[in-house]
Protein backbone atom coordinates (compact mmCIF):
# COMPACT_ATOMS: atom_id res chain seq x y z
CA UNK A 1 0.00 0.00 0.00
CA UNK A 2 1.40 3.28 -0.85
CA UNK A 3 2.07 5.74 1.70
CA UNK A 4 -0.63 8.25 0.01
CA UNK A 5 -3.15 5.82 -0.27
CA UNK A 6 -3.23 4.82 2.98
CA UNK A 7 -6.58 5.86 5.16
CA UNK A 8 -5.13 8.89 7.59
CA UNK A 9 -2.77 9.93 4.67
CA UNK A 10 -5.21 10.34 2.61
CA UNK A 11 -8.16 11.92 5.23
CA UNK A 12 -5.20 14.37 5.83
CA UNK A 13 -4.50 15.11 2.42
CA UNK A 14 -8.15 15.65 1.29
CA UNK A 15 -8.74 17.67 4.58
CA UNK A 16 -6.29 20.25 3.59
CA UNK A 17 -6.76 20.60 0.04
CA UNK A 18 -8.54 23.51 0.14
CA UNK A 19 -6.27 25.43 2.85
CA UNK A 20 -3.31 24.09 1.07
CA UNK A 21 -5.07 26.24 -2.50
CA UNK A 22 -5.84 29.34 -0.62
CA UNK A 23 -2.53 29.94 1.32
CA UNK A 24 -0.37 28.79 -1.83
CA UNK A 25 -2.16 30.86 -4.47
CA UNK A 26 -4.33 33.01 -2.54
CA UNK A 27 -1.65 34.35 0.33
CA UNK A 28 -3.43 38.16 0.34
CA UNK A 29 -6.16 36.60 2.12
CA UNK A 30 -3.69 35.57 5.09
CA UNK A 31 -1.54 38.37 5.46
CA UNK A 32 -2.36 41.30 3.57
CA UNK A 33 -5.83 42.13 4.63
CA UNK A 34 -7.61 42.45 7.59
CA UNK A 35 -11.56 40.77 8.12
CA UNK A 36 -14.20 41.23 5.97
CA UNK A 37 -16.64 42.23 8.52
CA UNK A 38 -16.48 44.31 11.21
CA UNK A 39 -18.63 41.97 13.06
CA UNK A 40 -15.05 39.89 13.25
CA UNK A 41 -13.79 42.61 15.31
CA UNK A 42 -16.41 42.69 17.99
CA UNK A 43 -15.44 38.77 18.22
CA UNK A 44 -11.76 39.52 18.54
CA UNK A 45 -12.95 42.09 21.41
CA UNK A 46 -14.43 39.58 23.55
CA UNK A 47 -11.33 37.38 22.77
CA UNK A 48 -9.03 39.96 24.33
CA UNK A 49 -11.80 41.10 27.43
CA UNK A 50 -11.90 37.37 28.24
CA UNK A 51 -7.92 36.62 28.20
CA UNK A 52 -7.61 39.58 30.25
CA UNK A 53 -10.23 39.73 32.64
CA UNK A 54 -11.42 36.20 32.33
CA UNK A 55 -14.97 37.10 31.32
CA UNK A 56 -17.14 37.86 28.30
CA UNK A 57 -16.88 41.73 28.04
CA UNK A 58 -17.08 44.83 25.39
CA UNK A 59 -15.69 47.54 27.79
CA UNK A 60 -13.06 46.46 29.83
CA UNK A 61 -14.28 44.80 33.26
CA UNK A 62 -17.77 45.60 32.30
CA UNK A 63 -19.96 41.84 31.05
CA UNK A 64 -21.70 42.02 28.28
CA UNK A 65 -23.87 39.55 26.31
CA UNK A 66 -23.56 40.44 22.37
CA UNK A 67 -21.09 37.55 21.89
CA UNK A 68 -22.89 35.01 20.65
CA UNK A 69 -20.25 32.14 20.01
CA UNK A 70 -18.58 31.88 23.81
CA UNK A 71 -16.42 29.31 22.42
CA UNK A 72 -15.34 30.91 19.26
CA UNK A 73 -14.23 34.14 21.55
CA UNK A 74 -12.19 31.11 23.19
CA UNK A 75 -10.44 30.78 20.25
CA UNK A 76 -9.57 34.63 19.80
CA UNK A 77 -8.80 34.14 23.46
CA UNK A 78 -5.57 31.72 21.68
CA UNK A 79 -4.96 33.90 19.06
CA UNK A 80 -4.50 36.80 21.79
CA UNK A 81 -2.56 34.60 23.65
CA UNK A 82 0.22 33.76 21.25
CA UNK A 83 0.37 36.69 19.98
CA UNK A 84 0.05 39.47 22.20
CA UNK A 85 -3.24 41.00 20.57
CA UNK A 86 -3.27 43.93 17.80
CA UNK A 87 -2.92 43.57 14.20
CA UNK A 88 -0.42 39.99 14.57
CA UNK A 89 -3.72 38.69 15.85
CA UNK A 90 -5.42 38.52 12.35
CA UNK A 91 -3.27 36.31 10.33
CA UNK A 92 -3.09 34.06 13.46
CA UNK A 93 -6.99 34.27 14.20
CA UNK A 94 -7.47 33.08 10.30
CA UNK A 95 -5.34 30.33 10.69
CA UNK A 96 -7.13 28.88 13.88
CA UNK A 97 -10.14 29.14 11.09
CA UNK A 98 -8.52 27.04 8.05
CA UNK A 99 -7.86 24.51 11.11
CA UNK A 100 -11.10 24.03 12.37
CA UNK A 101 -12.05 23.94 8.41
CA UNK A 102 -9.88 21.22 7.48
CA UNK A 103 -10.85 19.63 10.87
CA UNK A 104 -14.67 19.50 9.33
CA UNK A 105 -13.46 18.20 6.52
CA UNK A 106 -11.28 15.44 7.77
CA UNK A 107 -14.11 14.58 10.48
CA UNK A 108 -16.58 14.36 7.26
CA UNK A 109 -14.11 11.70 6.10
CA UNK A 110 -13.94 9.29 8.98
CA UNK A 111 -17.87 9.50 9.06
CA UNK A 112 -17.85 7.97 5.62
CA UNK A 113 -14.81 5.89 5.33
CA UNK A 114 -16.22 3.12 7.64
CA UNK A 115 -18.94 2.59 5.77
CA UNK A 116 -18.44 3.26 2.43
CA UNK A 117 -14.44 3.30 1.99
CA UNK A 118 -11.56 5.84 0.92
CA UNK A 119 -13.30 7.26 -2.60
CA UNK A 120 -16.76 7.90 -1.25
CA UNK A 121 -15.21 9.36 2.01
CA UNK A 122 -12.81 11.54 -0.15
CA UNK A 123 -15.59 13.40 -2.60
CA UNK A 124 -17.23 14.32 1.24
CA UNK A 125 -13.95 15.38 2.50
CA UNK A 126 -13.46 17.33 -1.14
CA UNK A 127 -16.52 19.05 -1.26
CA UNK A 128 -16.43 20.45 1.67
CA UNK A 129 -12.51 21.64 1.68
CA UNK A 130 -12.58 23.32 -1.80
CA UNK A 131 -15.92 24.76 -1.40
CA UNK A 132 -14.94 28.52 -1.98
CA UNK A 133 -17.78 30.06 0.65
CA UNK A 134 -17.29 27.85 3.76
CA UNK A 135 -13.10 27.95 2.48
CA UNK A 136 -13.13 31.86 2.73
CA UNK A 137 -15.84 32.06 5.59
CA UNK A 138 -12.80 30.10 7.38
CA UNK A 139 -9.93 33.17 7.57
CA UNK A 140 -12.80 35.55 7.98
CA UNK A 141 -12.68 35.83 11.65
CA UNK A 142 -16.17 34.75 12.59
CA UNK A 143 -17.66 31.59 13.54
CA UNK A 144 -18.63 29.61 10.64
CA UNK A 145 -15.65 27.18 11.12
CA UNK A 146 -16.19 26.10 14.56
CA UNK A 147 -19.69 26.17 13.53
CA UNK A 148 -19.84 23.52 10.69
CA UNK A 149 -17.49 21.91 12.68
CA UNK A 150 -19.72 21.44 15.59
CA UNK A 151 -22.84 20.06 12.79
CA UNK A 152 -20.61 17.50 11.56
CA UNK A 153 -19.91 16.64 14.91
CA UNK A 154 -23.09 15.34 15.64
CA UNK A 155 -22.80 13.39 12.41
CA UNK A 156 -19.82 11.75 13.94
CA UNK A 157 -21.59 11.11 17.40
CA UNK A 158 -24.22 9.56 15.84
CA UNK A 159 -22.28 7.54 13.70
CA UNK A 160 -20.55 6.09 15.89
CA UNK A 161 -23.65 5.54 18.23
CA UNK A 162 -21.95 6.91 21.15
CA UNK A 163 -24.92 8.55 23.80
CA UNK A 164 -22.17 10.26 25.49
CA UNK A 165 -20.31 11.46 22.65
CA UNK A 166 -23.54 13.19 21.11
CA UNK A 167 -24.17 14.41 24.43
CA UNK A 168 -21.06 16.26 24.91
CA UNK A 169 -21.48 18.12 21.14
CA UNK A 170 -25.08 18.78 21.91
CA UNK A 171 -23.88 21.01 24.86
CA UNK A 172 -20.93 22.54 22.84
CA UNK A 173 -21.60 22.88 19.28
CA UNK A 174 -24.19 25.74 20.89
CA UNK A 175 -21.55 27.18 22.41
CA UNK A 176 -20.14 27.87 18.75
CA UNK A 177 -23.50 28.65 17.10
CA UNK A 178 -26.93 28.94 18.95
CA UNK A 179 -28.91 27.28 16.01
CA UNK A 180 -26.96 24.12 16.00
CA UNK A 181 -28.91 23.70 19.37
CA UNK A 182 -31.81 22.17 16.19
CA UNK A 183 -29.40 19.58 15.64
CA UNK A 184 -29.57 17.96 19.79
CA UNK A 185 -32.93 16.94 18.85
CA UNK A 186 -33.73 16.82 15.01
CA UNK A 187 -31.46 13.79 14.18
CA UNK A 188 -32.27 11.50 17.17
CA UNK A 189 -36.13 12.55 16.68
CA UNK A 190 -35.34 11.46 13.35
CA UNK A 191 -34.09 8.08 14.74
CA UNK A 192 -37.07 7.72 16.76
CA UNK A 193 -39.23 6.86 13.62
CA UNK A 194 -37.03 4.05 12.75
CA UNK A 195 -35.12 2.90 15.31
CA UNK A 196 -36.88 3.92 18.65
CA UNK A 197 -34.37 2.65 21.39
CA UNK A 198 -31.08 3.84 20.07
CA UNK A 199 -33.47 7.24 19.28
CA UNK A 200 -34.81 7.58 22.43
CA UNK A 201 -31.00 7.34 24.46
CA UNK A 202 -29.32 10.11 21.60
CA UNK A 203 -32.77 12.35 22.62
CA UNK A 204 -31.91 12.07 26.32
CA UNK A 205 -28.54 12.26 25.85
CA UNK A 206 -28.87 15.52 23.33
CA UNK A 207 -31.45 17.01 25.70
CA UNK A 208 -29.25 16.80 28.46
CA UNK A 209 -26.24 18.49 26.75
CA UNK A 210 -28.34 21.05 24.97
CA UNK A 211 -30.57 22.25 27.35
CA UNK A 212 -27.54 22.49 30.15
CA UNK A 213 -25.64 24.56 27.38
CA UNK A 214 -28.25 26.69 26.61
CA UNK A 215 -29.71 27.16 30.09
CA UNK A 216 -26.36 28.30 31.53
CA UNK A 217 -25.87 30.88 28.46
CA UNK A 218 -29.13 32.44 29.60
CA UNK A 219 -28.03 32.44 33.17
CA UNK A 220 -25.43 34.28 32.44
CA UNK A 221 -27.26 36.58 30.02
CA UNK A 222 -29.71 37.25 32.60
CA UNK A 223 -26.81 38.06 34.89
CA UNK A 224 -25.52 40.38 32.91
CA UNK A 225 -28.62 42.38 31.13
CA UNK A 226 -31.86 41.10 33.08
CA UNK A 227 -32.75 38.98 29.40
CA UNK A 228 -32.00 35.40 28.87
CA UNK A 229 -31.20 35.89 24.92
CA UNK A 230 -28.05 37.77 23.50
CA UNK A 231 -28.57 41.43 22.77
CA UNK A 232 -27.60 40.73 19.74
CA UNK A 233 -31.08 38.62 19.37
CA UNK A 234 -33.12 41.73 20.02
CA UNK A 235 -31.53 43.68 17.83
CA UNK A 236 -31.21 42.02 15.13
CA UNK A 237 -33.73 38.48 14.96
CA UNK A 238 -36.84 38.99 12.83
CA UNK A 239 -35.83 42.64 11.51
CA UNK A 240 -37.47 41.93 8.22
CA UNK A 241 -40.12 39.66 6.18
CA UNK A 242 -38.64 36.36 4.57
CA UNK A 243 -40.54 34.15 2.19
CA UNK A 244 -39.23 30.78 -0.17
CA UNK A 245 -38.07 33.05 -2.70
CA UNK A 246 -35.40 34.93 -0.06
CA UNK A 247 -34.42 31.88 0.95
CA UNK A 248 -34.06 30.45 -2.71
CA UNK A 249 -31.72 33.66 -3.20
CA UNK A 250 -29.67 33.39 -0.19
CA UNK A 251 -28.43 29.99 -0.81
CA UNK A 252 -28.52 31.06 -4.62
CA UNK A 253 -26.28 33.60 -3.67
CA UNK A 254 -23.60 31.19 -2.78
CA UNK A 255 -21.09 29.77 -5.13
CA UNK A 256 -21.50 27.74 -8.01
CA UNK A 257 -24.72 25.39 -8.04
CA UNK A 258 -25.08 25.54 -4.64
CA UNK A 259 -28.94 26.44 -4.51
CA UNK A 260 -29.15 23.02 -6.66
CA UNK A 261 -26.56 20.89 -5.10
CA UNK A 262 -28.90 21.74 -1.26
CA UNK A 263 -32.24 21.31 -3.24
CA UNK A 264 -30.89 17.48 -4.61
CA UNK A 265 -29.35 16.89 -1.36
CA UNK A 266 -32.66 17.53 0.57
CA UNK A 267 -34.68 15.22 -2.31
CA UNK A 268 -32.02 12.55 -1.82
CA UNK A 269 -32.40 12.78 1.77
CA UNK A 270 -36.20 12.77 1.68
CA UNK A 271 -36.38 9.86 -0.75
CA UNK A 272 -33.56 7.69 0.80
CA UNK A 273 -35.55 7.94 4.37
CA UNK A 274 -38.78 7.67 3.71
CA UNK A 275 -39.69 6.02 0.28
CA UNK A 276 -36.67 3.38 0.18
CA UNK A 277 -36.23 3.23 4.00
CA UNK A 278 -32.35 2.92 3.58
CA UNK A 279 -30.53 2.00 6.70
CA UNK A 280 -26.88 2.36 8.95
CA UNK A 281 -24.83 5.43 7.49
CA UNK A 282 -27.26 6.51 4.79
CA UNK A 283 -29.78 6.62 7.15
CA UNK A 284 -27.96 8.97 9.17
CA UNK A 285 -26.35 11.01 5.80
CA UNK A 286 -30.16 11.65 4.99
CA UNK A 287 -31.31 12.70 8.43
CA UNK A 288 -28.00 15.39 8.33
CA UNK A 289 -29.33 16.31 4.90
CA UNK A 290 -32.61 17.13 6.51
CA UNK A 291 -31.53 18.94 9.43
CA UNK A 292 -29.21 21.01 7.41
CA UNK A 293 -31.98 22.22 5.24
CA UNK A 294 -33.58 22.80 8.31
CA UNK A 295 -30.72 24.60 9.76
CA UNK A 296 -31.06 26.96 6.43
CA UNK A 297 -34.47 27.56 6.61
CA UNK A 298 -34.15 28.78 10.72
CA UNK A 299 -31.28 30.70 9.83
CA UNK A 300 -33.38 32.74 7.29
CA UNK A 301 -35.90 33.14 9.73
CA UNK A 302 -34.31 34.46 12.59
CA UNK A 303 -32.12 36.88 9.86
CA UNK A 304 -34.08 37.18 6.98
CA UNK A 305 -31.34 37.57 3.86
CA UNK A 306 -32.39 41.31 2.91
CA UNK A 307 -29.09 41.46 1.22
CA UNK A 308 -28.27 37.95 0.34
CA UNK A 309 -25.21 38.78 -1.77
CA UNK A 310 -23.71 39.91 0.90
CA UNK A 311 -21.25 37.81 3.47
CA UNK A 312 -22.78 39.66 6.20
CA UNK A 313 -25.92 37.72 5.51
CA UNK A 314 -24.20 34.19 4.25
CA UNK A 315 -22.53 33.90 7.01
CA UNK A 316 -26.02 32.82 9.02
CA UNK A 317 -26.94 29.98 6.91
CA UNK A 318 -23.17 29.04 5.31
CA UNK A 319 -23.07 26.44 8.15
CA UNK A 320 -25.94 24.29 6.73
CA UNK A 321 -23.59 23.70 3.51
CA UNK A 322 -21.10 21.24 5.10
CA UNK A 323 -23.33 18.45 6.11
CA UNK A 324 -25.39 18.63 3.45
CA UNK A 325 -22.24 18.41 1.03
CA UNK A 326 -20.73 16.20 2.98
CA UNK A 327 -23.45 13.96 2.94
CA UNK A 328 -24.33 14.18 -0.76
CA UNK A 329 -21.74 11.33 -2.64
CA UNK A 330 -22.73 8.92 0.64
CA UNK A 331 -26.44 9.77 -0.77
CA UNK A 332 -25.49 8.60 -4.48
CA UNK A 333 -22.88 5.64 -2.67
CA UNK A 334 -26.21 3.09 -3.28
CA UNK A 335 -27.19 3.90 -6.62
CA UNK A 336 -23.14 3.66 -7.93
CA UNK A 337 -20.34 4.15 -5.60
CA UNK A 338 -17.80 4.41 -8.42
CA UNK A 339 -20.25 7.23 -10.06
CA UNK A 340 -20.71 8.87 -6.63
CA UNK A 341 -17.22 9.26 -6.30
CA UNK A 342 -16.53 10.69 -9.77
CA UNK A 343 -19.78 12.86 -9.05
CA UNK A 344 -18.63 14.23 -6.35
CA UNK A 345 -14.78 14.66 -7.33
CA UNK A 346 -16.02 16.49 -10.38
CA UNK A 347 -18.35 18.96 -8.73
CA UNK A 348 -15.88 20.28 -6.44
CA UNK A 349 -13.88 20.77 -9.51
CA UNK A 350 -16.37 22.24 -11.25
CA UNK A 351 -17.94 24.24 -8.70
CA UNK A 352 -14.74 25.23 -6.37
CA UNK A 353 -11.99 25.72 -7.76
CA UNK A 354 -12.70 28.31 -10.84
CA UNK A 355 -14.66 30.18 -8.88
CA UNK A 356 -12.56 30.32 -5.90
CA UNK A 357 -10.78 33.72 -7.55
CA UNK A 358 -13.73 35.56 -7.61
CA UNK A 359 -14.83 34.78 -4.33
CA UNK A 360 -11.47 35.58 -2.82
CA UNK A 361 -11.25 39.05 -4.94
CA UNK A 362 -14.24 39.85 -4.03
CA UNK A 363 -13.27 38.73 0.07
CA UNK A 364 -10.00 41.17 0.01
CA UNK A 365 -11.79 44.16 -1.32
CA UNK A 366 -14.77 43.75 1.53
CA UNK A 367 -11.31 43.27 3.95
CA UNK A 368 -10.00 46.13 2.31
CA UNK A 369 -13.08 48.11 2.87
CA UNK A 370 -13.40 47.50 6.45
CA UNK A 371 -9.50 48.43 6.91
CA UNK A 372 -10.43 51.57 5.13
CA UNK A 373 -12.80 52.87 7.31
CA UNK A 374 -13.69 51.20 10.61
CA UNK A 375 -9.94 50.07 11.76
CA UNK A 376 -8.74 53.37 10.03
CA UNK A 377 -11.07 55.17 12.86
CA UNK A 378 -10.41 52.71 15.78
CA UNK A 379 -6.84 53.91 15.05
CA UNK A 380 -7.52 57.09 14.93
CA UNK A 381 -8.79 57.36 18.47
CA UNK A 382 -6.33 54.80 19.82
CA UNK A 383 -4.68 58.47 21.45
CA UNK A 384 -7.69 59.60 22.91
CA UNK A 385 -7.48 59.68 26.76
CA UNK A 386 -8.31 57.14 28.85
CA UNK A 387 -11.51 58.98 29.78
CA UNK A 388 -12.62 60.04 26.47
CA UNK A 389 -16.15 57.94 24.82
CA UNK A 390 -17.07 57.29 21.92
CA UNK A 391 -20.71 56.94 20.31
CA UNK A 392 -20.16 54.34 17.11
CA UNK A 393 -22.86 52.39 15.17
CA UNK A 394 -20.10 50.21 13.97
CA UNK A 395 -18.83 48.27 17.16
CA UNK A 396 -15.55 45.99 16.02
CA UNK A 397 -12.77 47.52 15.05
CA UNK A 398 -13.38 50.82 16.85
CA UNK A 399 -13.68 49.37 19.95
CA UNK A 400 -10.48 47.09 19.43
CA UNK A 401 -8.24 49.85 19.00
CA UNK A 402 -9.98 52.86 20.50
CA UNK A 403 -8.74 54.07 23.67
CA UNK A 404 -11.28 54.81 26.29
CA UNK A 405 -14.75 53.91 26.48
CA UNK A 406 -17.39 52.88 23.73
CA UNK A 407 -21.12 52.96 23.58
CA UNK A 408 -22.37 50.55 20.67
CA UNK A 409 -25.49 52.93 19.76
CA UNK A 410 -27.36 49.36 18.18
CA UNK A 411 -27.75 48.18 21.51
CA UNK A 412 -25.81 44.86 20.58
CA UNK A 413 -22.70 45.34 23.10
CA UNK A 414 -24.64 48.62 25.21
CA UNK A 415 -27.62 46.00 25.99
CA UNK A 416 -28.59 49.03 28.18
CA UNK A 417 -30.14 50.87 25.08
CA UNK A 418 -32.72 48.02 24.52
CA UNK A 419 -34.29 48.74 27.54
CA UNK A 420 -36.55 51.94 28.74
CA UNK A 421 -33.52 53.52 30.55
CA UNK A 422 -31.30 54.17 26.87
CA UNK A 423 -31.45 57.82 27.54
CA UNK A 424 -29.92 57.87 31.23
CA UNK A 425 -27.63 55.89 30.15
CA UNK A 426 -26.41 57.89 27.30
CA UNK A 427 -26.26 60.83 29.77
CA UNK A 428 -24.00 58.82 32.22
CA UNK A 429 -21.81 58.36 28.92
CA UNK A 430 -21.67 61.69 27.57
CA UNK A 431 -20.14 61.82 24.11
CA UNK A 432 -16.22 62.86 23.47
CA UNK A 433 -16.87 61.58 19.90
CA UNK A 434 -19.33 60.73 17.51
CA UNK A 435 -18.84 57.81 14.62
CA UNK A 436 -21.82 58.09 12.52
CA UNK A 437 -22.91 55.96 9.15
CA UNK A 438 -23.74 58.51 7.02
CA UNK A 439 -25.70 56.68 4.87
CA UNK A 440 -28.01 55.19 8.32
CA UNK A 441 -28.30 58.76 9.66
CA UNK A 442 -31.79 60.14 8.72
CA UNK A 443 -31.03 63.50 9.78
CA UNK A 444 -29.14 66.74 9.32
CA UNK A 445 -25.55 66.18 10.35
CA UNK A 446 -24.88 67.78 13.38
CA UNK A 447 -22.72 70.48 13.16
CA UNK A 448 -19.47 69.58 15.18
CA UNK A 449 -15.66 69.39 13.41
CA UNK A 450 -15.66 66.30 11.46
CA UNK A 451 -13.45 64.05 9.90
CA UNK A 452 -14.61 61.67 6.81
CA UNK A 453 -13.54 58.28 6.12
CA UNK A 454 -14.01 56.67 2.91
CA UNK A 455 -13.10 53.14 1.14
CA UNK A 456 -10.22 53.65 -1.16
CA UNK A 457 -11.21 51.01 -3.53
CA UNK A 458 -15.57 49.93 -4.49
CA UNK A 459 -17.58 48.95 -1.61
CA UNK A 460 -18.96 45.78 -1.35
CA UNK A 461 -19.19 44.44 2.24
CA UNK A 462 -23.06 45.36 1.58
CA UNK A 463 -25.28 46.08 -1.30
CA UNK A 464 -25.32 49.81 0.20
CA UNK A 465 -22.93 51.34 -1.51
CA UNK A 466 -23.27 54.51 1.04
CA UNK A 467 -22.05 52.97 4.01
CA UNK A 468 -18.62 53.18 2.57
CA UNK A 469 -18.42 56.23 4.26
CA UNK A 470 -18.50 57.45 7.81
CA UNK A 471 -17.77 60.65 9.59
CA UNK A 472 -15.89 61.12 12.93
CA UNK A 473 -17.25 63.88 14.91
CA UNK A 474 -15.59 65.84 17.85
CA UNK A 475 -18.25 66.58 20.23
CA UNK A 476 -18.45 69.99 21.65
CA UNK A 477 -20.63 70.77 24.92
CA UNK A 478 -21.27 74.32 23.27
CA UNK A 479 -22.96 72.99 20.63
CA UNK A 480 -26.83 73.60 19.92
CA UNK A 481 -28.94 70.50 20.70
CA UNK A 482 -29.77 68.01 18.33
CA UNK A 483 -31.08 64.57 17.67
CA UNK A 484 -29.94 61.85 15.05
CA UNK A 485 -32.17 58.73 14.03
CA UNK A 486 -30.95 55.46 13.36
CA UNK A 487 -33.58 54.01 11.30
CA UNK A 488 -36.71 54.38 13.93
CA UNK A 489 -35.21 55.34 17.02
CA UNK A 490 -34.10 58.61 17.83
CA UNK A 491 -31.04 59.47 20.06
CA UNK A 492 -29.88 63.08 21.48
CA UNK A 493 -26.59 64.34 20.90
CA UNK A 494 -25.15 64.51 24.55
CA UNK A 495 -21.72 65.65 24.64
CA UNK A 496 -18.81 65.45 27.67
CA UNK A 497 -18.45 68.88 29.18
CA UNK A 498 -14.27 68.31 28.51
CA UNK A 499 -13.78 66.62 25.16
CA UNK A 500 -10.09 65.22 24.85
CA UNK A 501 -8.26 65.90 21.14
CA UNK A 502 -8.23 63.38 19.03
Amino acid sequence: MSVLTRPHVLAGLTACAGPLVLAVLFSETLVDVGFPLDDAWIHSVYGRELLRGGSLAYNPAEPAAGETSPLWAVFSALAHLLTGGGQAMVPVTKLLGLTLHAATAFLTWRCVFRSHGAGVASASALLISLNPDLLLAAVSGMEVPLATLGAVAFWWAVERDAALLFGVVSFLAPLGRPELIGFAFALPLGLVLFERPRGLRLLLAGALGAVLSAGLVSLRTWLVTGRPLPSTFYAKAGKGSVSLSAIFNQVNAFSGAAVWLVLLVTVLSAAALWWFRVTGPARTAGLMGLAGFGFLVCSCLLVPPSDPGAFYHQRYSLPALAPMLGALPLLLAPIQWRWAVVLGSLLAAIGTIPLLPHRERRFVNDARNIDDVQVAIGRALASADDTSVTWTIDAGAIRYFANGYVVDLMGLNSPQLLTASSMDFLARHPANFLVLLDAWVRSAPPPLPVRAFATSTPYTVTSMTQMGRQSLYLCLPEAPPRQFRIFDRALPIICAVAPQEQ
